[in-house]
């Protein structure tokens, strides 16, 4: 029995199941082969257990991980948005984009500002559809838990890049903002990070256990599939273009309701070419399209 449960964690260990899991599993594995000598003969291999067990614990582990960075990030984007939103009412946008002599340093601030609170949002809707979509399905493809992990390893990397685009913003432009802005946002910088932080904890952990279980990941139409017109369906780049549309769409009426067409349709150019390059730069990396 001694050498068997050796085996079993010695395996356990190298697919990457936390020392507490490993502990539980062991002892289940202990209590079960002393209470029936003859069990050892039908526990069957030991690495082929110790990989069931990865499997199962590595696609539930991404799914969790799934759901608890969106809700970290809900909170997060809620803090972002009521700062961004407080400031954008004091002092038009305008008035900071006014300026024609604006240093490199700004302007990549400014384009964080605007690309990673989307990015955020995209993949961390995106990994919470996929992992609601799986919930009872066990055991996972290795393929759909490392689709899981990148979605929301790219969601919380692009949460935090976002407060601290904020924070950096506040910083360069305090001369046009109001005094109040600087330090609620540092606060809601360091409550957001502290927020999001610790799920590298969990993301790191959940990472290193080697999953192996054969299949693929589905693709977009896999996640949002049922909202998609048939015609665009099977075409990850015409949804893609039909997305980006809408987003232009959507970026471009208020401002010709406000009469500022120009500076709209540039938002919306802006925007568009923005979903397009995001798609092409993360669409295999994240599994919206093979």
């Amino acid at each position: 029995m001694d050498p068997y449960l050796r085996t079993l964690g010695a395996e356990l260990r190298r697919l990457g199941v936390p020392a507490r899991r490993r502990r539980r599993i062991l002892a289940e594995a202990r209590d079960h082969l002393r209470s029936d000598p003859g069990t050892l003969a039908r526990f069957g291999d030991a690495r082929a257990i110790a990989q069931e067990c990865a499997d199962e614990l590595g696609g539930t582990a991404a799914r969790r991980l799934s759901v608890a960075a969106f809700a970290v990030l809900a909170v997060a984007g809620a803090v972002f948005s009521a700062l961004l939103l407080a400031i954008f009412t004091v002092v038009p946008a305008r008035a900071l984009a006014c300026c024609t002599a604006t240093p490199p340093a700004q302007v990549i601030t400014l384009a964080v500002l605007v690309v990673a609170p989307q990015v955020a949002f995209v993949s961390g809707v995106l990994a919470l559809i996929r992992a609601v979509r799986l919930r009872g399905h066990a055991p996972l493809p290795a393929a759909e838990v490392r689709t899981l992990r990148r979605r929301s390893a790219v969601a919380l990397a692009s949460g935090v890049a976002s407060m601290s685009a904020l924070a950096l913003f506040v910083t360069e432009y305090a001369a046009l903002l109001p005094a109040w802005s600087q330090p609620a946002v540092y606060a809601g910088t360091a409550l957001s990070v502290l927020l999001v932080l610790p799920m590298a904890v969990p993301l790191v952990v959940t990472s290193r256990i080697r999953v192996q279980t054969a299949g693929t990941a589905g693709d977009v139409f896999a996640d949002v599939g049922g909202v998609v017109p048939a015609p665009l369906r099977g075409h990850p780049w015409a949804f893609a273009g039909a997305v980006a549309a809408v987003v232009a769409v959507a970026v471009l009426a208020p401002g010709v309701a406000a009469d500022d067409a120009f500076d709209a349709a540039l938002r919306a150019l802006a925007e568009t070419l923005a979903c397009l390059a995001g798609f092409a730069a993360l669409g295999r990396f994240l599994s919206l399209r093979h």
